[in-house]
């Protein structure tokens, strides 16, 4: 894989190949603690180039990130570098690149490639890994892909097949990811006004031990004062949670997956509310509550985006932890934090 990154940058200096795009993005992120006063600041700027030709495509983006905290960092790397061709209704990708499955929408059990934070503000760009992923689509509308994913010193492999039956759409998925066995099972359906989603994971870690998880959710589209808004309410069951009748064993699968960034609480059981309402084309806000049925423990977090400009972009969110919310995971202190984004 780090070859075919070698290579893809190469292609580069014949800009005669194929049309040119050029993008990208600069952001300044600034959190500040209103409880003890701690502050920290990071700035990430990111380099988007893709060359098209016919049925082939190349894309390249880089990604440099900068922090002045208590730890200092500095990091700089190629965060896509991947070669795409499609031919009818087959594609494959190969090179680094990001994927997403899975019918969570707060908490997502079957996305194990960096999934993102419950309350993470900024979700634009997954960091990508190297992969081979190809599609197949059938003439009924259905699909079949196939994944393989490299980690280093392990590696990730998938079939996942998805389905329209009616008014149902089916997904199943079989992987083997860093060693341990994964299945799931997901579905969603229109109920009335609302969509309804629902999946069924089963892991089974390298030590014998299995895990069930199960996420369900409800969401609906409507009107406030003539501005769309929306609602979304989500119930996840941790497979891995822990309480304390666990075992040491299963405390350990927990806090591996932590360190992994593939769960972010450590917690059974978790409703999940979220709510926002376009307030002006250029101005969206919102709550998300997050509560774990089990510990009393509750996290708030409302946020704001307004487009200042075509290009510029300014979020902003603050967090009300409340109770033990220490057992969520999540920031145990009181906190706002603000993004202003540049796109180019």
């Amino acid at each position: 894989m780090r070859t075919t990154s070698a290579w893809l940058l190469l292609l580069l200096a014949a800009p005669c190949w194929a049309e040119l795009t050029l993008g990208g993005h600069l952001k300044a992120l600034g959190q500040h603690s209103l409880q003890s006063s701690q502050h920290n600041t990071s700035g990430e700027g990111r380099l988007n180039l893709a060359l098209n030709r016919d049925s082939w495509s190349v894309q390249v983006q880089g990604l440099g990130q900068q922090c002045s905290d208590q730890h200092q960092c500095r990091d700089w790397r190629v965060d896509r570098a991947n070669l795409h061709w499609q031919r009818g209704q087959f594609q494959v990708t190969v090179g680094r690149h990001a994927i997403s499955w899975g019918n969570g929408l707060i908490f997502n059990p079957a996305d194990v490639f960096n999934p993102f934070n419950p309350l993470a503000i900024d979700t634009e760009y997954k960091p990508g890994d190297d992969m081979l992923h190809a599609q197949y689509g059938l003439d009924n509308g259905d699909d079949i892909q196939v994944l393989w994913v490299e980690h280093g010193d392990r590696h990730s492999s998938a079939l996942k097949y998805h389905r329209f039956a009616g008014n149902w759409e089916w997904d199943g998925l079989l992987s083997q990811h860093r060693g341990e066995g994964m299945l799931s099972i997901g579905a969603s359906r229109p109920l009335g006004d609302w969509l309804w989603r629902g999946e069924w994971v089963q892991q089974r870690s390298e030590s014998g031990l299995r895990a069930n998880h199960v996420v369900a959710n409800i969401q609906r589209f409507f009107d406030v004062a003539g501005q769309p808004a929306g609602l979304t309410l989500e119930w996840f069951h941790n497979g891995w949670g822990i309480d304390h009748q666990s075992s040491p064993e299963q405390r350990i699968e927990l806090l591996a997956r932590l360190s992994r960034g593939e769960l972010f609480t450590p917690g059974k059981n978790y409703l999940a509310l979220s709510l926002n309402r376009q307030m002006h084309p250029l101005w969206q806000m919102g709550v998300t509550h997050i509560s774990e049925a089990n510990n009393d423990s509750h996290i708030s977090q409302v946020f704001s985006n307004v487009d200042l400009s075509e290009e510029v972009q300014l979020r902003i969110a603050v967090a009300l932890p409340w109770r033990n919310s220490r057992l969520l995971d999540l920031p145990a202190e009181r906190y706002l934090l603000a993004q202003l984004a540049w796109y180019f």
